[in-house]
């Protein structure tokens, strides 16, 4: 449900469509202040704004609506099919924009390379999008670059370069910590499994799932613990661990949030049957 706040915004921005230069920027600060946490009213308030060609916007402020519209498009899973905006915002904000302006930019053309299978060109401009950062600054945006640094480790994923992934996820744990961004700390220790599972480090694949676990207890996420706990499952039937992978099992189809009243996992996750029939296997 939209909340009275979301109204008020969208009251402003309408204002703003009859009125000057100030009210347009109040009306794109506005818009701003929800982009990361409610990209869908973000996107509904810049909607709602005439469309630029209409309007006396400046250069600036065009590029300014442009950048957060692809922004709050973005973080509502739009699929992009071009990236012929973006190559235009890259331009102008290497010129005229903030760091995180800057980084922002050449992000969200990296996420068009992605989507559009051009790898090499997206990891380009990811990091191109890292070195755009101004990490000394106050008043850097480490909440966004924390996600750059999850989409580099998603490439190095898909590239099988699993060292790589392994630092890219260190320096998106320490961001996150900067932002404040506890969960996606945490999911950065969880998705190091996955590049231990690339190098068979079986010991390390255990290590990580329980540190994110322990730290998802602290947060009071004991259904996130749980899911992270199931990771270890396999390399603990490999190791022989059959006690300690039977207490992760239960923890993970009690409290994972994935299992109906009949206990068959959700639509898409029936792969888990493949670890817990190794669980069995093992034991007979």
């Amino acid at each position: 449900m939209r909340t009275p706040f979301y109204f008020l915004l969208l009251a402003a921005v309408l204002l703003a469509a009859c009125s000057g230069d100030g009210e347009h920027r109040r009306a794109l600060d506005a818009a701003y202040s929800l982009i990361n946490d409610r990209p869908d009213s973000a996107l509904a308030i810049l909607d709602a704004m005439p469309q630029p060609e209409a309007t006396l916007l400046s250069k600036g402020q065009l590029r300014r609506w442009q950048l957060l519209r692809l922004m709050a498009q973005n973080k509502c899973d739009t699929i992009f099919r071009s990236d012929s905006l973006q190559r235009v915002l890259t331009d102008y904000y290497d010129q005229h924009g903030t760091p995180n302006e800057r980084m922002w930019a050449h992000y969200l053309l990296g996420r068009a390379y992605y989507d559009m299978g051009e790898m090499p060109m997206a990891l380009k401009e990811y990091l191109s999008a890292v070195e755009s950062a101004d990490t000394l600054s106050e008043g850097c945006d480490f909440w966004n670059l924390c996600r750059v640094y999850f989409m580099l480790s998603e490439l190095h994923l898909q590239s099988m370069l699993p060292r790589e992934m392994l630092s890219t996820l260190s320096l998106a744990q320490t961001t996150a910590g900067k932002a404040g961004d506890t969960l996606s700390a945490i999911m950065a220790v969880s998705r190091k499994a996955l590049a231990y599972e690339i190098l068979g480090d079986d010991d390390s694949i255990i290590i990580c799932s329980e540190e994110a676990s322990r730290l998802s207890l602290r947060q009071g996420q004991r259904a996130l613990s749980s899911q992270c706990l199931s990771v270890a499952v396999p390399p603990l039937v490999k190791k022989g661990e059959l006690e300690k992978a039977a207490r992760y099992i239960n923890l993970y189809e009690g409290f994972s949030g994935f299992f109906d009243d009949s206990h068959d996992i959700q639509v898409g996750s029936e792969i888990y049957y493949h670890t817990k029939g190794s669980y069995y296997l093992e034991g007979c």
